[in-house]
């Protein structure tokens, strides 16, 4: 599904995928690469990590802990946006994978708490990147094996409206500078 030069990723070394967010922070910044450069890279078991927004890509990361909740998410985002790739990720979470309309990063705390964590969030700016399951390591797995659908931000947030609880999330989804 990510073969699209379009796309850039970086280099994760595979002995930090362990701690996947702070990995993938530590690689901000380095240069970006399209699939086809990192062959040799994941020939030898490293990971790489994907930016959003390169080639209009929008990752929805549904970080809520109730697994129900997630599914619910999940649902009420492919009924209104339709059917993508869906990961499942190393902590059994889900990443929904849409072409989007503008570059942002709209996210959400749980019940608007930030000390409870993000219910969700939406990485389709440059400076957000996500690992993804490039090779057989086990860490994430395809869910739904469909294509990368079309939609638009709205179209998700309007998805992701009963688990959003600051009515004023639009001051979230302003377009990247």
């Amino acid at each position: 599904q990510l073969i699209d030069d379009n796309f850039r990723f970086v280099k994760v070394p595979k002995f930090k995928v362990i701690d996947g967010k702070k990995s993938l922070n530590q690689e901000r910044g380095k240069i970006p690469y399209k699939l086809s450069e990192l062959k040799d890279w994941i020939t030898h078991g490293n990971h790489v990590g994907i930016w959003g927004w390169y080639g209009k890509l929008g990752i929805v990361d549904l970080d809520h802990p109730n697994k129900d909740t997630r599914h619910a998410m999940l649902i009420a985002i492919v009924k209104e946006c339709g059917k993508t790739w869906i990961v499942k990720t190393c902590s059994g979470k889900e990443h929904l994978y849409y072409y989007v309309d503008r570059e942002c990063h709209p996210e959400m705390d749980i019940d608007g708490d930030s000390e409870k964590g993000k219910a969700w969030e939406i990485r389709a700016q440059r400076d957000k990147l996500t690992l993804v399951p490039i090779n057989n390591h086990g860490l994430y797995r395809t869910l739904w094996d469909h294509g990368i659908a079309t939609t638009t931000i709205d179209q998700i947030l309007y998805a992701l409206k009963r688990w959003t609880w600051d009515k004023n999330c639009l001051l979230y989804t302003s377009d990247a500078a």
